[in-house]
């Protein structure tokens, strides 16, 4: 191949460029892109031709009369005059343009009076792709092909003409394209087929709609946010530019264009939906996978669209695109992670709006698969022996479990956390978090009243879908939690209310309280009784794995810190867009550890109501992760750890002399002799050698 370019004349340009059709354009635009020696000479040709200059060439061009080029033969030589203007942009940067700015001010004038007559224009076979049957997967791949056709490579032109010429149109003429483009009433009817037209187009004709629909939208978005659709092309970092407040008029077309998107994407779910449910086992070619491409796309530029305009949208008192966007949302995407993302991001981005969040919580809460998705989340206490203190281990080190290289593997088992139902559990329950996230009592009403929901409800739901392992959908909950008992005015509810029991014990508890609340008061007199009773339920609910305890111990999070203090917005602004999660070696991500904040509390909580013995508390492992927690970095961290072994050091006298009592308290004052000022943090050796220990014994 390489042979037969280079052996191509530079002749055969001419008679591409004065003789073409599409086949010729397609053969000029592929030797173009594979050729910078043909690229040049293109160039150098086409320059000419826009400034009327043909016979300054001679030695190229012979012909002393040449034919003039019509605006169709110039769009099919649009892809050639693109890759010119990169391999210029990219040699020489944004200093050479004023020498070939003439190319998009070209083009700019063909397209934009085309444009006006969108779909006359649009519909011209010179617009018309041979796709074949290749069907994108993804929508990064559906961007690629469309981005690659005439049109796509149309709308990147215009992108390069407003970045050379930023007063070249007038807000008022593009407030009238784009009024042309989408008359009031046409968004409705914009993919020209009905129900059951998406199940019967062939594969070409879907991608031909598709790419003439998102250029349509690529379009809009140039002319109602000129500076923030500059190609990187023309040397404009993006993340840079900032939008002007603009008029009154570009606001509301700003607005208007995002209910268009909202009602385009709308228009997909609804139909797309009822496809796809109904031909899951089709094969590969089926288009609606095509469309849930598009989709994706859409859902990106209607996050895009609010991030640029979130200033103006922070004023509104209601947002209607965004109530449309939830609630198609919950309708007909309830089960899909990457829409749920996009809804919740878009809150994030309107996080300091003046709009009521009750409504969504709303609409979240009363969906009948929240409950069912909640109650499915892993946890890790399913595979712990309940109700039961099982064999001690004999030592730490001796249970040492090295960390699969493979992401997707933990000890020959499935990491759940890159299964779809644990991304959609994840999406679920963050964005609850986020619509939680708000400071309520500014907003001047009574926040559980108005949302008209049980709390206690709510956060007995999210306890007993708790792991309580450093996971990051426990995190989410976790954090959850503490948000829903933040709020003020709400009825007490909280961790100890279940004696920081979590998982199905939780429910198991909370059922058999019920029961006793039925009985007659004279059975409940009796306190010792009560309290003993308590302690029964404790014990036979006990969901601690010694061996998640080991993990702990010897992968102690050391850059864990306490949610002492909520979250705040930013932080978790950043928590999302950057994906962060729990921060720690990849490998370490893969064990399975106990979230050391619960479970300390867990162990202070057990420790004082003495459901758990000195011995069995060591015995278990949780001994070791107080050991392991003095010597964390965080204060309040090892504030917990210095409590809990303080009292374990006080029930520890209180037990009976026996085998394994005094081993323990001589490990104590060892451990308490190193300690020369409060709440001191220790070596991590001393920590997991007294941990180690603490079971030897």
């Amino acid at each position: 191949m390489s042979r037969v370019i280079a052996t191509t004349p530079v002749e055969m340009l001419s008679h591409c460029i004065y003789r073409t059709s599409k086949k010729k354009a397609r053969f000029l635009s592929r030797l173009t892109d594979m050729s910078s020696m043909h690229l040049s000479a293109f160039g150098h040709l086409f320059l000419g031709i826009l400034n009327k200059d043909f016979l300054h060439e001679g030695n190229v061009i012979e012909e002393t009369c040449v034919p003039a080029l019509s605006d169709e033969h110039y769009m099919m030589l649009l892809p050639a005059a693109l890759s010119y203007l990169n391999s210029v942009s990219m040699k020489f940067g944004r200093l050479c343009y004023k020498h070939f700015r003439n190319i998009p001010v070209f083009y700019s004038k063909i397209l934009l009076n085309g444009f006006q007559h969108w779909n006359t224009f649009v519909s011209r076979d010179v617009f018309q792709e041979e796709f074949g049957e290749f069907l994108p997967s993804s929508a990064p791949e559906l961007l690629c092909l469309i981005d690659d056709s005439l049109l796509g490579k149309a709308i990147c032109m215009l992108r390069y003409h407003f970045s050379l010429n930023e007063d070249s149109m007038k807000l008022k003429k593009r407030l009238k394209l784009f009024n042309s483009i989408f008359p009031p009433s046409e968004h409705n009817e914009l993919i020209d087929c009905d129900v059951g037209g998406l199940g019967s187009q062939s594969l070409n004709e879907s991608l031909n709609l598709v790419n003439k629909i998102f250029a349509k939208i690529s379009l809009c978005k140039i002319l109602l946010f000129p500076k923030g659709n500059q190609s990187d092309e023309a040397g404009r970092d993006l993340k840079d530019i900032s939008l002007d407040n603009g008029s009154n008029k570009e606001d509301s077309s700003r607005m208007q264009f995002l209910n268009i998107l909202v009602g385009i994407w709308q228009w997909i779910v609804k139909r797309v939906s009822s496809v796809s449910d109904s031909s899951r086992k089709e094969t590969i070619t089926d288009s609606s996978s095509l469309w849930r491409c598009l989709e994706v796309l859409i859902l990106t530029s209607i996050l895009e669209l609010t991030r640029e305009i979130s200033d103006a949208l922070t004023q509104l008192q209601s947002i209607p695109f965004l109530e449309q966007l939830m609630k198609s949302a919950l309708l007909y995407r309830f089960e899909d992670p990457t829409t749920l993302k996009t809804v919740r991001d878009v809150l994030t981005f309107l996080s300091e709006g003046k709009f009521s969040r009750v409504p969504y919580l709303q609409l979240l809460l009363a969906h009948s698969q929240f409950a069912p998705t909640i109650r499915s989340v892993y946890k890790s206490s399913d595979c712990s022996i309940v109700g039961a203190f099982s064999r001690p281990m004999s030592g730490i080190l001796r249970s040492l479990v090295f960390p699969s290289t493979n992401e997707n593997v933990i000890d020959g088992k499935c990491n759940l956390e890159t299964t779809d139902l644990y991304v959609k559990q994840l999406e679920v329950i963050k964005l609850l978090r986020i619509l939680f996230s708000i400071k309520v009592h500014q907003y001047g009403y009574d926040f559980a009243k108005d949302l008209g929901i049980n709390l206690r409800e709510l956060h007995l739901l999210l306890l007993s879908s708790y792991g309580s392992t450093l996971s990051e959908i426990d995190v989410e909950i976790y954090n959850l939690m503490r948000t829903i008992e933040s709020i003020d005015d709400m009825e007490p509810v909280n961790f100890a209310g279940m004696d920081h029991l979590w998982g199905n014990a939780v429910l198991k508890i909370e059922k058999e309280r019920t029961l006793v609340q039925n009985l007659s008061y004279d059975s409940m007199t009796d306190t010792e009784a009560v309290k003993e009773r308590c302690r029964s339920q404790f014990r036979e609910n006990l969901v601690i794995d010694p061996k998640i305890c080991a993990s702990t111990v010897l992968y102690f999070p050391y850059d864990r810190v306490t949610s002492e203090e909520l979250l705040s917005l930013n932080k978790f602004q950043k928590d999302n867009f950057d994906d962060m999660h729990v921060l720690h070696s990849p490998d370490v991500e893969n064990v399975e550890r106990y979230n050391p904040v619960f479970i300390l509390r867990f162990s202070i909580h057990s420790l004082a109501e003495g459901y758990i013995e000195p011995l069995e508390f060591a015995g278990l492992g949780l001994l070791g992760i107080a050991f392991m927690s003095m010597s964390s970095p965080d204060d309040r961290i090892r504030r917990l750890g210095y409590d809990s072994l303080g009292r374990f050091k006080n029930a520890l006298e209180k037990c009976p002399k026996r085998k394994g009592v005094r081993q323990i308290q001589l490990l104590l004052t060892y451990v308490q002799n190193a300690i020369e000022e409060p709440w001191q943090r220790i070596p991590s050796v001393n920590a997991i050698f007294a941990a180690e220990t603490s079971l030897i014994l």
